[in-house]
C-alpha cells in the first residue's frame, strides 16, 4: 500500500520478515547517494508504537534513509528489515498529481478494509436483487452488512471529512477533482489519503510543507494520538514537539545518532549534554596519553627504567587503539546568499484598481481589489486557509490575467517570483549546476561556471552535489536549485510564496538575512510567523471572502488567528472594525504618517546622502578658504569678526548635514 507515486516510478520492494518483535530493524547500514556516502553503520530498532523523527541539515541524508526503509531503493551494506505482515505507508515528497478523481474518492481510495466490506455488500445485494427468497443470499447480506458495519463502513464518511477538513478542505472542495488543485493542496490530498489507509508503520517526509498554521496544529494532534508506528522527517519542531516522539534520530556527519525515549526538546538538552560529555573524556584521555607518552620520551632511553617505558608504550598503544574520537558538533555550514543589487525603477511598482481575478470558470477569488505597492515596502499577505493568498500574489505579479479590473507596473519593474512549488516544478532530468546556468544566463550571459558553482555551493550543493540530476535530490536540495536560481537574478520586487516550506531553519535564516540587507520591495505569502515577522514587515494584506484589504501597518497578532478547522478568520484589521474615539483616531493617523514618513526617508536616503556629499564638499572648500582670508595680512577688526561668523555658520552646517548622513546611514544599515 503506498499513498504517492513512486520514487522514479519504481515498485517499492521493502524486506519483510522477522524482527524479534520490532516494528523496524536497522542493521549496520550504509546509505550512499551517487559516489558520496550519506551515513555509514546505522543501527535503529523501531518498535510499534514507536514515534521516530529523523533530524538533521538538508542534503544530511534523511529522505534517502526513509526511501531505503521504504523500500524504494536498497541499503549499500547492512539490512533493513519490516516486520512480516505489517501494513505500511509512505508520504513522499509528491503530490497526486494525475489523478481523475475527486478529492473525497481519492482520499478514500486507499481505506482498503472498508472498501472491500463495502464491495462485498453491494455483491450481496446483488444476489439478493437477483433472487430475493434465497435464504443463503439474506443471510450472505446480512453478514456483509454486519462486516461493513464492524470495519467502520457507516462512519467513513464522518471520519473523511474530519480528516479532508482537519486538512483545509471545505466541503465544496471535497468534490472538486484533483486535477483542479496546486502542487502544494495535491500533496495535502496524498496526506489525507496516507492517514485515511490506517497504516501500522507510517512514514512520512516533510509532513508540514504546504500546511497552514491550522493544518500544522491538526495534524500534530492528530498524529499524537495514532495507533500506529510512526518515523517521520521534519524540519518543524513544532510538530515534533507535538507528536510526541519516543525518538529522535539524527543524522549528522554521515553517522545516525539515535536518543531514546526523548521528545524533541529532550533531544536538544540530551545532544548538547553527550557532546559535553564526550569533549570532557576525549580531554581527558588526550591528557593521560601525553603524560604517557612524555615519560616514554623521558626515560626509554634510560636501563634503569627501560621495563616501566615499555609498560606504558603498550598502555599508550592500548589507549590510542581504543581513544575516544574528537568530538564533531552538529555541522557548522550555513547557507549563505546575497541578492544582487535591485535594478532602478519607479516609486509605483504596481498597482491594482477593481481588480477580480480567480481559476478558470469558478467564481472569482476576490473582486474589487484597489492595491498600489511602492518601492521599499515589505508586504505580508495573510488570510484563512483556501481564502487566495497565492492567487492574489499570482494576480500582482503579472501570472494570472485579471477577470476585470486594472493592473498597472512602473517603469522598470524586475519580478523575481519564489513560490512554494518551484522545486518541485524542475525538470527532473536536468544537472543542478546545468539548470542554473540555462535560467540565469536567460538575464545575465555573463555569468561564468564558477559563479554559479560557487553559489551552489554557498548553499550546501558543493562538489559533485552540483553535477547530480535533480530527480535525485532531495526536497531540500531542489529548493536549494531554485534559490540559487532565484538569487542570482537581479530583481527590484521579490515575490515569495511559503518561502519556508523545504528550507531548513539555516537556509531560512540566511534567506532572511539577505531579505532585510536588501533594498528592493518584497511580498511574502507564508504561514510561518516568525518568518514574516523577522522580514519587518511594513504592510499587511488580508485576504478573506473574496475580498482584500491593504493595511498601512505590520501585521498584527490577531492578523493570524484562526480556528483549528481553518473554517473561520478571526484576523484582519479586527480592531479597526471597533468605533475608535477621537483621541485614539488622531493617535492612530499620527502614527501611520510618522511611518509613511520613515518609509519614505529610508527610500530617498541614497539619493540625499549623494546630495549631502556634495554640499559637504563645498562646505569644506568655503571654510578652508575663510581660514586662510582670516591670516591674512593687514585685514580688520571688522573683517575677522565677519569672516569667524561666515566660518562658524558654515561649520555648523556642516556638522548639522554630517549628523543627517549619519542618521540616514543608519537608517540604510537597520534589519
Amino acid at each position: 500500500m503506498q499513498s504517492s507515486p513512486a520514487v522514479d516510478d519504481e515498485v517499492a520492494n521493502p524486506t519483510f520478515g522477522y524482527t524479534g518483535g520490532a516494528m523496524v530493524v536497522l542493521n549496520q547500514c550504509v546509505v550512499s547517494q551517487g559516489d558520496t556516502e550519506l551515513m555509514s553503520n546505522v543501527d535503529l530498532t523501531v518498535m510499534p508504537g514507536d514515534r521516530v523523527g529523523l533530524v538533521g541539515q538538508n542534503g544530511a541524508g534523511k529522505s534517502t534513509l526513509l526511501q531505503c526503509i521504504a523500500g524504494y531503493r536498497p541499503m549499500d551494506e547492512g539490512s533493513c528489515v519490516v516486520k512480516t505482515g505489517a501494513r505500511m505507508g509512505y508520504l513522499q515528497q509528491k503530490g497526486v498529481s494525475g489523478s481523475s478523481r475527486t478529492v473525497y474518492e481519492e482520499a478514500c481510495s486507499e481505506m482498503d478494509t472498508i472498501n472491500q466490506a463495502h464491495a462485498a455488500m453491494e455483491r450481496a445485494e446483488a444476489k439478493v436483487i437477483e433472487d430475493p427468497m434465497n435464504q443463503k443470499a439474506l443471510d450472505r447480506l446480512l453478514q456483509a452488512q454486519a462486516t461493513y458495519e464492524a470495519v467502520g463502513g457507516l462512519t467513513q464518511d464522518r471520519l473523511v471529512a474530519q480528516i479532508l477538513g482537519g486538512l483545509g478542505f471545505s466541503a465544496q472542495d471535497q468534490q472538486r477533482l484533483c486535477s483542479t488543485f496546486s502542487g502544494g493542496w495535491q500533496m495535502r490530498i496524498a496526506l489525507a489519503k496516507l492517514l485515511l489507509s490506517e497504516p501500522d508503520l507510517l512514514l512520512l517526509d516533510e509532513p508540514t510543507n504546504h500546511l497552514d498554521a491550522a493544518a500544522k496544529t491538526w495534524l500534530g494532534r492528530f498524529l499524537s494520538n495514532y495507533q500506529g508506528t510512526i518515523v517521520t522527517v521534519s524540519h518543524d519542531e513544532a510538530l515534533l514537539e507535538g507528536i510526541k516522539l519516543s525518538t529522535v534520530a539524527e543524522v549528522a556527519n554521515q553517522r545516525v545518532e539515535v536518543f531514546k525515549g526523548c521528545g524533541f526538546k529532550k533531544f536538544l538538552f540530551e545532544r548538547d549534554e553527550r557532546m559535553r560529555a564526550l569533549k570532557s573524556k576525549y580531554e581527558a584521555e588526550q591528557k593521560e596519553m601525553a603524560r604517557l607518552q612524555g615519560f616514554v620520551d623521558r626515560f626509554g632511553a634510560q636501563a634503569t627504567k627501560a621495563s616501566a617505558a615499555q609498560s606504558r608504550v603498550k598502555m599508550l598503544q592500548k589507549m590510542e587503539a581504543n581513544a575516544t574520537p574528537l568530538p564533531e558538533g552538529k555541522s557548522s555550514f550555513r547557507a549563505k546568499m546575497r541578492l544582487p543589487t535591485p535594478p532602478a525603477c519607479h516609486t509605483n511598482q504596481i498597482e491594482l484598481k477593481g481588480a477580480s481575478f480567480g481559476w478558470g470558470d469558478a467564481p472569482p477569488t476576490a473582486t474589487g481589489v484597489n492595491l498600489k505597492l511602492e518601492k521599499g515596502q515589505t508586504l505580508a499577505i495573510l488570510g484563512p486557509n483556501g481564502a487566495g493568498k497565492s492567487t492574489l500574489l499570482k494576480a500582482l505579479a503579472g501570472i494570472l490575467p485579471l477577470s476585470a479590473g486594472e493592473r498597472k507596473e512602473g517603469e522598470g519593474l524586475k519580478i523575481g517570483v519564489f513560490t512554494q512549488d518551484l522545486a518541485q516544478d524542475l525538470p527532473q532530468d536536468a544537472i543542478a549546476l546545468e539548470l542554473v546556468l540555462d535560467r540565469v544566463r536567460e538575464h545575465d550571459t555573463t555569468v561564468s561556471d564558477e559563479q554559479a558553482r560557487t553559489i551552489l555551493g554557498s548553499l550546501g550543493l558543493q562538489g559533485p552535489k552540483a553535477l547530480r540530476k535533480i530527480g535525485v535530490l532531495s526536497g531540500g536540495e531542489k529548493a536549494r536549485v531554485a534559490l540559487a536560481i532565484f538569487v542570482m537574478i537581479p530583481y527590484n520586487l521579490l515575490m515569495l510564496d511559503e518561502p519556508s516550506n523545504h528550507l531548513d531553519a539555516e537556509t531560512l535564516n540566511s534567506l532572511v538575512d539577505a531579505i532585510k540587507g536588501w533594498k528592493g520591495t518584497v511580498v511574502v505569502v507564508s504561514h510561518n510567523k516568525d518568518f514574516v515577522t523577522r522580514l519587518s514587515t511594513t504592510h499587511t494584506s488580508i485576504v478573506e471572502g473574496g475580498e482584500v484589504k491593504f493595511l498601512d501597518r505590520p501585521p498584527r497578532a490577531s492578523d493570524w488567528e484562526h480556528d483549528a478547522e481553518g473554517q473561520g478568520w478571526k484576523g484582519g484589521d479586527a480592531e479597526s472594525k471597533k468605533e475608535l474615539t477621537p483621541a485614539e483616531k488622531k493617535a492612530q493617523k499620527a502614527l501611520r504618517a510618522a511611518a509613511e514618513k520613515e518609509r519614505k526617508k529610508k527610500v530617498n536616503a541614497p539619493g540625499r546622502i549623494s546630495k549631502i556629499e556634495a554640499l559637504v564638499e563645498e562646505l569644506d572648500s568655503k571654510i578652508s578658504a575663510l581660514t586662510d582670508e582670516m591670516y591674512e595680512e593687514g585685514i580688520d577688526a571688522a573683517t575677522v569678526a565677519r569672516i569667524v561668523k561666515d566660518k562658524d555658520a558654515a561649520e555648523a552646517r556642516s556638522a548639522k548635514l554630517y549628523a543627517e548622513w549619519e542618521e540616514l546611514e543608519e537608517l540604510l544599515a537597520e534589519d
